[in-house]
């Protein structure tokens, strides 16, 4: 085998790609054949009723498909999916009269054993280069999902054997992505080989083989204590960014650190998509995040209602969502601290400059559409691990406004972009007010620090605002000067390549 050019990366599959397949049927191809059940046709033959039928539940509920689980060699049904969706009740251990027997016997007749399935083939892993377990979140479009899918899939296109190990989580992506990361998920990969964990921390890290905890953290100085003793179980730690291997080796985390920086497709993440509509003035401002503290939406605001007004031609558009609540409360969220912040800025509504709000949920395919929305993209976030938004705005050929603290200072300068420099740190406390309030985003920002931005931030970033604003030929200058570092040295085709050598090298130890 070898590893050959790299096909593009990619977060979600083209629904109407079927080219690429599973590690599964390369097995196949290695091995005599012996009649499988599908895995398509067994989900929808056997799973209670139609595969569309099941999915009919909440969409923030586990995937019925949960129900299903791998055993060794061979794939069964456990009997509380079919209780919940009306094919059967469980029959009464006692009490059991003639017709309640026969009753029983034809209840089992209509029931197909599944037991009795042929045994799936093991791939002869030691014919691959590279074999791993990879496990995460990755069906929502978070952060660590859209990273696990892109590496998931970039792997395998370099021909590596990979066994995906999904953490539930909600489902954002077409079916067509989905099935196909469930299907390699029942990839025979034996338990020698690396499992790497790409989320903050799983619950568990027990695993037979080398363990990497693929893992970042958006505090200042330290990382929390408990999640320093927790990565410390692990054998391998990879960080995204210089800046996560500093905090870390600062914080007495022992296991190697390796930096394998997160990256962005290229190809897809470009100018000249066709633009969002969106209704908005003539010039944009786009920012793109998840609605929480951390982020800096409240600098972001203030600094623009009270730089700008409405003889400026000028618009701020948001695609956020906040992620912790259902669709009214969130949306009812993002309005009220949108009220406090233009209390703070005093002006008269009539003296506000226009700001639109887009909270739909978004394709990968399609985010490169709200970038070329916009003109210039801004986010003064708190922490980042490593900012995929400021990668993926540059490679759409936006000059970026920053925050020049964080992961993205491995990518971001002065020569580059527009950066804006933290007024001191402050510390984050369970009981802090709500606009200051951390700690409750995640256990792990009890007590550490976070960059305070203060009426000196604010006023920069008014300042690098008018500035594109009114020199918009130089902010294109630096946006092409970024554009063209991230294509050398961070597509996800060079990110997914450093992994592969990396684990290449582990498994050839083994």
């Amino acid at each position: 085998m070898t590893s050959g050019a790299a096909a593009p990366a990619t977060m979600e599959l083209d629904e109407k790609n079927t080219t690429l397949r599973s590690s599964y049927e390369i097995a196949l191809e290695r091995v005599a054949s012996r009649p499988v059940v599908p895995a398509e046709d067994f989900r929808r033959s056997h799973a209670g009723g139609d595969f569309e039928d099941l999915r009919q539940e909440s969409a923030d509920s586990l995937d019925p498909t949960g129900d299903f689980f791998v055993r060794e060699d061979h794939v069964s049904i456990q009997a509380k999916s079919l209780e919940r969706h009306g094919q059967f009740e469980r029959p009464s251990v006692h009490n059991h009269g003639p017709d309640e027997v026969k009753e029983e016997a034809a209840r089992k007749e209509e029931l197909e054993d599944l037991t009795d399935m042929p045994v799936l083939p093991t791939p002869d892993a030691e014919t691959y280069e590279v074999a791993c377990h990879w496990g995460g979140p990755v069906f929502d479009y978070g952060g660590y999902a859209r990273m696990n899918r892109t590496y998931i899939f970039g792997l395998k296109n370099l021909g590596a054997l990979v066994r995906a190990r999904p953490v539930e989580s909600i489902t954002n992506v077409n079916e067509k992505t989905e099935r196909y990361i469930r299907t390699l998920a029942m990839a025979d990969v034996p338990h020698k080989y690396p499992r790497i964990y790409g989320m903050t921390i799983p619950d568990v890290i027990a695993h037979a083989g080398p363990k990497i905890l693929y893992t970042m953290m958006e505090t200042s100085k330290k990382i929390h204590p408990e999640y320093a003793e927790r990565l410390n179980l692990a054998d391998e730690i990879w960080v995204p960014c210089t800046w996560n291997r500093d905090v870390f080796k600062n914080s007495e985390v022992f296991p190697p650190i390796k930096v394998m920086p997160l990256g962005v497709d290229t190809e897809l993440f470009k100018p000249g998509a066709e633009p969002m509509k969106f209704k908005a003035r003539g010039f944009r401002f786009v920012s793109v995040f998840g609605w929480s503290y951390r982020k800096g939406f409240d600098v972001m605001l203030q600094a623009y209602l009270e730089e700008f007004g409405p003889d400026d031609d000028v618009s701020l558009v948001m695609s956020t969502r906040f992620v912790g609540q259902v669709s009214k409360k969130a949306h009812d969220r993002i309005l009220s601290d949108f009220s406090y912040v233009k209390s703070l800025v005093g002006k008269p509504e009539s003296q506000m400059p226009h700001v639109a709000l887009h909270s739909a949920y978004t394709r990968d395919i399609d985010m490169p559409r709200i970038y070329a929305a916009g003109h210039c993209f801004v986010l003064p976030s708190r922490g980042e691990g490593m900012g995929l938004p400021y990668m993926e705005a540059a490679a759409c050929g936006l000059p970026v406004i920053a925050s020049d603290h964080g992961g993205q200072r491995d990518f971001l300068d002065d020569s580059n972009s527009y950066l804006v420099q933290p007024d001191g740190y402050f510390v984050s406390k369970r009981e802090d007010p709500p606009f200051r309030n951390m700690a409750w985003i995640s256990h792990f920002y009890e007590g550490q620090q976070f960059p305070h931005y203060g009426r000196p931030a604010i006023d920069q970033l008014r300042a690098h605002m008018r500035h594109v604003y009114e020199n918009y030929s130089e902010a294109q200058e630096k946006a092409e000067r970024l554009r063209t570092k991230l294509i050398e040295n961070f597509d996800w085709k060079t990110c997914v390549a450093n992994a592969y050598r990396r684990l290449r090298k582990i498994c050839k130890e083994l």
